[in-house]
């Protein structure tokens, strides 16, 4: 979602962070790949000012556990995420849960 040029804006780590908290407030993405895409120039000053899109994150006071896109899984959590959709009533056929965004 590119909505303005932002090749000029002078980056500073309180701009970085400044930047990253818009575009959380405006519900967008903050995973590193849809960052790299629509706002490339986001993601360099964030590794130039703080070593990691993470690092960056975490300055902001953003969990980067809570927005990357794939989550690490581990039986245990495979497990407890099936228990918690079933106490929720979801369907837990094959099926079901392949079309489903859970």
């Amino acid at each position: 979602m590119k909505t303005r040029s932002r090749k000029n804006l002078r980056w500073s780590t309180e701009r970085v962070i400044a930047e990253i908290q818009q575009w959380k407030d405006k519900g967008e993405p903050l995973y590193a790949n849809h960052v790299r895409l629509n706002f490339q120039e986001l993601l360099a000053a964030s590794i130039r000012y703080f070593g990691s899109w993470q690092a960056a994150l975490d300055q902001a006071g953003i969990s980067y556990v809570d927005v990357r896109k794939y989550r690490k899984w581990s039986k245990e959590v495979i497990v407890e995420e099936i228990r918690d959709l079933a106490s929720k009533g979801f369907d837990l056929s094959f099926r079901s849960m392949a079309l489903s965004q859970h």
